[in-house]
């Protein structure tokens, strides 16, 4: 690049996204160094955007791995449940055997 392109590379550098758009409304630059400055600000929109969308990238893949871990833990929670009720049933079972086994030998005593 020559020097005066490096220059203004330079003062662009200092300026926001708004200030050069309200420059170039303006007319502040001469017309060749114009199409520079309108690419220096494109450039500077298109990283703002694939910034924007590493971010939004980096939030699904955040929700997802916490999707994932929801998951598990309901799949789990559902193991637990079944097993639980399992138990309780068997559990049950065993009472009411217990009271019939109690009833028949007061009966029969």
């Amino acid at each position: 690049m020559t020097p005066n392109v490096d220059t203004l590379y330079d003062d662009l550098d200092v300026l926001t996204e708004q200030q050069i758009a309200i420059g170039l409304a303006a007319g502040k630059w001469a017309e060749h160094e114009r199409q520079l400055v309108e690419h220096y600000l494109d450039r500077l929109r298109l990283e703002d955007a694939q910034a924007a969308i590493a971010e939004q990238l980096t939030i699904s893949q955040s929700t997802n791995q916490a999707v994932l871990a929801a998951v598990a833990a309901a799949s789990r929670a559902k193991f637990l449940a079944t097993a639980a009720l399992i138990l309780s049933t068997g559990a049950m079972l065993a009472v009411i055997t217990m009271a019939v086994l109690i009833y028949l030998a007061w009966a029969h005593a």
